[in-house]
This record gives structure tokens, sequence and C-alpha cells, in this order.
């Protein structure tokens, strides 16, 4: 199978001069079987026509299918989708389908609606006659443990509609990842939620091991400025004798967990030793407040 998506953008042009200022999206989609043999094609059901209640304008629509000859019935579901069902009278080694279509990229404000007086606010109740017509999209299914814990943490103190339904599908975005799938049917919401656990716990982990390791790095470089500091201190030792004593400091601390601390990843590299002469001969090893505990 072959499948090419194309999108191009056209500029408007002048047999369209209602809206100067949209955007013309053209869509190809070309899909191809071919077969080893010659074959009997059964009744073939494409989904691939814009709907009629689509608010978006479709400027123009094609579909070409192979091979010839063949019919071909538009159908509709009870949603009102369009359907194309065909029938293929003769053998065939391939079967293909094409379509273009140019739709008017327009600007559509989403809250361009009313509501009726009594579903202004949440919580509501359906009248009788629409929960007549809203039966089937009223059925519900037994919630599953995610998907209860995931409803049971919706707030339902009384509130606008509109915003009401902004903010859960703001959630919704912001909680659940849009992901492409290649796997046929609908996901469930519960292994959807599944999914997503599974995918804030890997991503907690690694964290966790990049936190870890940078930890792991910094004390290293810590241990490395500690010795530089013992070899200066035995070095101020030696020269001792000489008159001239030594101040050792090393910026770097820990905290009571043992952690390095830092304002910075870059606050390690200033882990150095430096030798400050002090006006005394006598011999000081005096450490900043802010030392590097063993």
């Amino acid at each position: 199978m072959i499948a090419l998506v194309r999108l191009l953008l056209l500029m408007p042009r002048n047999e369209f001069p209602e809206n100067p200022v949209s955007i013309h999206v053209a869509l190809n989609h070309s899909t191809r079987y071919s077969y080893d043999r010659l074959i009997n094609l059964g009744p073939q059901i494409i989904r691939l026509r814009p709907c009629p209640h689509s608010r978006t304008r479709i400027l123009s629509y094609s579909l070409k299918v192979g091979p010839e000859p063949h019919f071909i019935n538009w159908q509709q579901d009870p949603q009102g989708n369009y359907l194309a069902r065909l029938v293929f009278p003769e053998k065939t080694r391939e079967f293909s389908f094409e379509v273009d279509l140019v739709a008017e990229m327009s600007v559509i404000n989403p809250f361009d609606f009313f509501l009726e007086p009594h579903a202004e606010k949440i919580p509501f109740t359906y009248e009788a006659w629409e929960r007549h017509e809203l039966k089937p999209f009223l059925f519900k299914l037994p919630a599953t443990p995610l998907f209860q814990k995931y409803i049971d943490g919706i707030s339902r103190e009384a509130t606008r509609s509109v915003d009401f339904l902004v903010a859960l599908n703001a959630r919704l975005q912001q909680e659940i990842a849009y992901t492409i799938r290649l796997e046929p049917g609908v996901q469930t919401p519960e292994e959807t939620l599944k999914k997503r656990s599974e995918e804030k716990l890997c991503e907690a982990t690694q964290d966790l091991s990049e936190k870890t390791a940078e930890n792991a790095r910094l004390r290293e470089r810590l241990m490395a400025a500690a010795e530089n500091a013992d070899a200066a201190l035995k070095r101020a030792q030696g020269e001792a004798a000489a008159g001239t004593a030594y101040h050792i400091a090393v910026d770097g601390y820990r905290n009571d967990s043992g952690v390095v601390q830092g304002g910075d990843v870059t606050w390690a590299v200033r882990a150095t030793v430096r030798l400050e002469a002090l006006p005394s001969t006598r011999l000081l090893a005096r450490p900043k407040s802010r030392s590097l505990a063993s």
C-alpha cells in the first residue's frame, strides 16, 4: 500500500473575492493496493469526503477510483457522514483511489452559539424530548478504575457551562498527549490513561537518573578539589618555616543529606583552591563557613 498526503497552501485568487484574506488548503490523498494475482474485489466502503455539516467551506472535491469498470453509490451513515460504496464486476490485480480537495481556511468563532436558559450553568437536566434525541450519546459503559479516578477529579461545582467545557478541554490538552496510532479501532479511556501514567513514570525515572548522574559528577569535582586542597596544605606546611602562612579555602558545601548543593551546575568549576597569604607567621588551616564536609 502506498499512501501519500500532500498539503499545499495556496494564496487567495480573484475567483474568491468574497473572502480575500482567507487561506486555501489543497489536500491530496492517494492509496494503492497491488496483488500478485487476479482477485475478485468485494464491495468497498471509502470514507474520504468531508461531512456536509462541516463549518469549513469546501471549494472543490474529486474522487478517482481504479480499476475500471466500477459502480459507485454515495450513501450517508446515521451521523450524516458521506460513504462511497464501490462495486467491481471484474477481477483485478490492483485497487486504488485518490482524493483531491481544496478547503477555505477562514477564521471561525468557536463560541458562535447560544444555549437554552436551563443549560447555561452546570449541573443541568435535559428535557424529556432532548433526552430522547440524545439517547445514543448518553449511553455509558461501566467506568473502569483509572477512568473513574479521573472523573472523580473533575469539579462538579455550579459554574457556567461554557467555562466548564473550556476548562475541561484545557485540562485534557495539558494532561493527555496526542499521538499517532497505527492500530485499528478506538482506544478506550482506560488504555489512554494507563499509557499516560506509564509515560509520566518513565519521564520521572529519566529525570531522577539525570539528577543522580549530575550529583555524581559534582561530587567527583568536589573530591578532586578537596584533594588539591590537601596537596596545597602540605605544600604550605613545608613552606611555613619560611615565615609565610596560608589560608586554604574550598568553595562548596554539602547539606545534611549529603547531597551537593550549589546555585547552578557551573558552580562546581569554582571549587578550586585559593592560597591566600596571611599577615602572620603562624600556620592557619581554617575552612570557610561554607566548607566541604567529610
